[in-house]
């Protein structure tokens, strides 16, 4: 009894200091979070008086009053008070010193960023930039020093026990670097294709991954290209002569039918879990999902009678959210819109002159190449300290062209063939940030074009508008000089190094694609196809994404325009619509099939009553997401296929015009009922027998990690959060991502709709708050917003918004 009485009183005395604990944690977060960023302060920076107003959101409005340097100061200072833990956490995933905060855990993310060399590039840029540039750099590097003095740090570096390191300037361009790093992945296809070829031939492969529509929506057309005087016909004379090496042609003997035979060895399948910096840095490092959203209309078509313009990209959500909502002005600036934290510009948004929104080109800028024996490396030994263990050695191998990458491609170090990775982000003369100073500054589309010159990771759309009426587009960055051929059709392939190549041409920016003023009234940008096959130059082989996004904007946008001018709330409806086109291309196929299994009969009865929306109270929309599942796993799984692309637009073309999926119109109906009845066969074990109950807001959810500590399990209560969601995979409001467990990991990162007519009328979201602490009213004030489709003006415009 005396033992038993010990135990209780030990437990009670446990639960009162954990109880105390817990409160004093919550007390001081409580503080944290208040007593520094609500209101207004003044902030006396070396550049002069700056001030700082948040309204009930936490969106800083910031005013310098007599240079504009001060402005990036008290931007830099602003978002550590909001988001230091994420700047540090970013920090270190770029140098690849994640292991310093969470030990062993993170070793492998930090082996492949010490692999990629970022930190060197970034830090050998800097010279490079303007000087305006580095100055605007080095105030915002001050300003989120001078925070650090304070002394008030997250909660994060508490539990940890870690104090962070003043900030350099190289750290901004360390955080430049990772989110471009991050938005390069045409390699991985490259790869994957190489690994396919071992299991069947060239023509096979090419019908798998060459397939967009030649009706379906480019960017540009011909006669854009034309009325902007760009190269718009395969048989043009090109300007100067081009060396044979820069005209693609196949580079290796795939087509030879022994090639499998004498080649599996040496060239593994890589599985899910190489070419990754592991799920833990995924979101952080700006790896971009299933594309973004971006459109322009001019005044001819809208009620204000000037331009309309709407972006929102698709990154990871986390948690915080990626972007940073902020208003900037000094003397002469005048910015708002979404920052990066790390990066002292806003890189998506309006000056009082402009506006323009962003989408990652699907182009291809990075190449794998197999190094021959003799190719000369250099090689250094990285050392990553781990905390409380000893530190790592890794070796890294660098060639003239880019970092060695068979560790990330799952091949060994001594294996017979060395894969180089070149990229135009492994640049250390990157002047990237150049183009986004220039941009916050602009005044019409001759500045606009000029800062775009100066992008060189990653390939960028960016649409564009201003107040005088104008819209336009521009793809911008380096993108290397491939003529086309009658043989650039095949799929991309690694290529066989060449000395010759390793400083390859890029496509001169005068003769990348561009328009202003299309003569169709709008430019819409979804990561679809950018120009048709008569543009000279090779943008990329293989789309990865499919036209369905942007297939569905320009069908709203015909069918609103047809009906009435257009207002921002038709914008908004757009940005938020749910139409399911895959839907569309699949049920004629539906139709037409005939089933005697029970399961497969009653889910067609299901699906032909559903209105191809993917809204959270459908059922329709749970069947369809389940039978998409298994259609695209039947696809995938003989061939172990990881890196799919445009899954869904083949797929649908393997359905409907037969090919090694299915070669005739009986096999196909086959698949499809065989997919439909093991769709619903699961549907039924895991959701029940009662449709009621098949609502796609039960099992489609959104979930936000935090960004190190979410990922270890108490800790993650505290800052983890989930939310139903709407959309599906290539709705234009992109919901479900994982075709494993419909857990939505990415989406729409931010929106925006901007009125160029009045430009305070202009509206915003994120998915979460613009604070990372967990007890702040700012930490996710936004998620309902974001979830159904609601928008907020900024609370403050002085004069010029």
């Amino acid at each position: 009894m005396k033992k038993m009485f010990i135990f209780k009183e030990i437990l009670k005395w446990s639960l009162i200091v954990l109880c105390i604990l817990s409160a004093g944690l919550i007390g001081y977060s409580y503080l944290s979070a208040y007593n520094k960023i609500t209101g207004k302060m003044t902030l006396s920076s070396p550049y002069g008086l700056v001030i700082i107003d948040r309204d009930t959101k936490g969106i800083p409005l910031i005013k310098a009053l007599s240079n504009d340097l001060g402005a990036f100061y008290a931007l830099g200072f602003a978002t550590a008070q909001d988001r230091y833990w994420q700047l540090e956490f970013q920090r270190h995933v770029a140098g690849g010193t994640l292991s310093e905060l969470f030990g062993e855990v993170t070793v492998s993310a930090d082996k492949y960023f010490r692999n990629l060399g970022l930190h060197q590039a970034a830090g050998d840029s800097l010279p490079f930039l303007s000087k305006k540039t580095r100055d605007a750099v080095h105030a915002y590097t001050l300003g989120i020093n001078a925070f650090l003095k304070s002394g008030r740090l997250p909660l994060q570096f508490k539990i940890l026990h870690y104090t962070p390191q003043t900030w350099k300037d190289t750290d901004i361009l360390d955080e430049q670097k990772l989110l471009s790093s991050g938005m390069i992945n045409d390699y991985k296809m490259q790869w994957e294709n190489l690994n396919l070829l071992l299991r069947m031939n060239m023509n096979d492969l090419r019908e798998l991954r060459d397939f967009y529509p030649a009706d379906a929506v480019t960017t540009l057309t011909t006669r854009d290209l034309k009325d902007a005087y760009l190269p718009a016909e395969k048989n043009i004379t090109l300007q100067a002569s081009i060396p044979s090496q820069f005209v693609v042609t196949p580079p290796l003997k795939y087509e030879h039918q022994d090639w499998a035979a004498t080649n599996r060895q040496q060239y593994p399948l890589h599985r899910s879990e190489t070419i990754s910096s592991t799920d833990f840095t995924g979101p952080v490092s700006g790896e971009t999902g299933n594309g973004s959203n971006a459109w322009a209309v001019d005044g001819s078509v809208t009620e204000s009678g000037r331009p309309l313009l709407a972006s929102d990209p698709h990154l990871g959500l986390n948690m915080p959210g990626t972007w940073y909502l902020a208003h900037l002005q000094g003397p002469s600036l005048n910015v708002q819109g979404a920052t990066y934290p790390g990066i002292p510009f806003v890189l998506i948004g309006h000056d009082a002159n402009i506006a323009w929104g962003i989408t990652v080109a699907d182009v291809e800028t990075a190449t794998l190449y197999l190094l021959p024996p003799h190719v000369k490396l250099t090689t250094t030994t990285e050392r990553i300290k781990v905390r409380n263990k000893p530190d790592f050695l890794y070796t890294v191998r660098y060639s003239d062209i880019g970092p060695v990458i068979n560790d990330q491609l799952g091949l060994k170090t001594d294996a017979q063939q060395t894969v180089a990775l070149g990229c135009p982000v492994f640049s250390h003369q990157d002047t990237t940030l150049d183009a986004f100073y220039g941009l916050n500054y602009a005044a019409n589309w001759r500045d606009f074009r000029k800062a775009m010159s100066r992008v060189v990771s990653p390939a960028l759309n960016i649409i564009y508008a201003d107040t005088a009426g104008n819209i336009g587009y521009q793809l911008t960055g380096e993108i290397p000089l491939r003529i086309r051929t009658s043989d650039s059709n095949l799929p991309a392939v690694p290529e066989w190094y060449n000395a010759s190549l390793n400083k390859k041409n890029n496509i001169p920016f005068n003769s990348l694609p561009f328009i202003l003023n299309p003569k169709n009234h709008y430019i819409i940008s979804a990561n679809n196809k950018i120009v048709d096959d008569n543009y000279p130059y090779i943008l990329v082989r293989e789309n990865g994404v499919g036209p369905f996004r942007a297939e569905r904007i320009r069908q709203l946008l015909t069918e609103k325009t047809a009906d009435h001018k257009l207002g921002m709330s038709d914008m908004t409806a757009i940005q938020n619509d749910t139409f399911s086109l895959i839907w569309i291309s699949l049920k004629p196929l539906l139709l037409s099939a005939h089933f005697n299994d029970h399961n497969a009969t009653h889910g067609k009865s299901l699906l032909l009553q559903w209105n191809g929306h993917m809204d959270m109270q459908s059922t329709g929309a749970t069947v369809f997401a389940y039978w998409l599942r298994e259609l695209v796993l039947t696809l995938r799984l003989p061939w172990e296929m990881n890196e799919w692309g445009m899954e869904y637009v083949s797929l649908v073309h393997q359905l409907k015009d037969g090919g090694i999926l299915c070669h005739t119109s009986a096999a196909c109906q086959m698949v499809i009922g065989t997919t439909l009845s093991k769709a619903m066969e699961k549907l039924n074990q895991e959701l029940g027998s009662d449709p009621d109950k098949w609502q796609w807001g039960r099992i489609h959810t959104a979930k936000f990690i935090e960004l190190g500590v979410g990922h270890i399990p108490i800790l993650g209560k505290i800052w983890n959060r989930s939310i139903s969601s709407p959309g599906g995979i290539d709705t234009v409001n992109l919901g479900q991502r994982a075709n494993v467990d419909f857990v939505q990991d990415w989406g729409p990162s931010y929106r925006q709709v901007i009125d160029l007519g009045n430009l305070p009328n202009s509206q915003y979201i994120i998915p979460t708050g613009q604070s990372d602490n967990p007890f702040s009213r700012n930490f996710a004030d936004m998620m309902n917003l974001w979830r159904n489709g609601k928008y907020i003006r900024f609370a403050t415009a002085p004069p010029g918004f």
